[in-house]
């Protein structure tokens, strides 16, 4: 489950951005889909209470701060060693 933050904070620094780039990552065409793999699923969330840090995700319980599109290719990585 990953839970991204779009609240205004995050929105500011080009949440917009980070979600377009996550969700192509994924073979998503949407929020609230489920990867063909069946390893993801995105959802918005209100605020993650990271705000100093964002933008901001929570992938299962783990919080990941001051994302950029490369951050995400890194965190996506982690998740699809085999």
């Amino acid at each position: 489950m990953i839970l991204l933050c779009d609240s205004v904070s995050c929105w500011i620094l080009d949440q917009e951005r980070i979600r377009d780039h996550l969700l192509l990552s994924l073979g998503l065409r949407g929020l609230c889909e489920t990867s063909a793999d069946g390893m993801f699923t995105v959802l918005p969330a209100a605020c993650l209470g990271a705000c100093d840090r964002a933008p901001v995700m929570m992938v299962d319980d783990k919080l990941y701060c001051n994302l950029t599109c490369e951050k995400i290719d890194e965190i996506l990585g982690t998740f699809r060693k085999p």
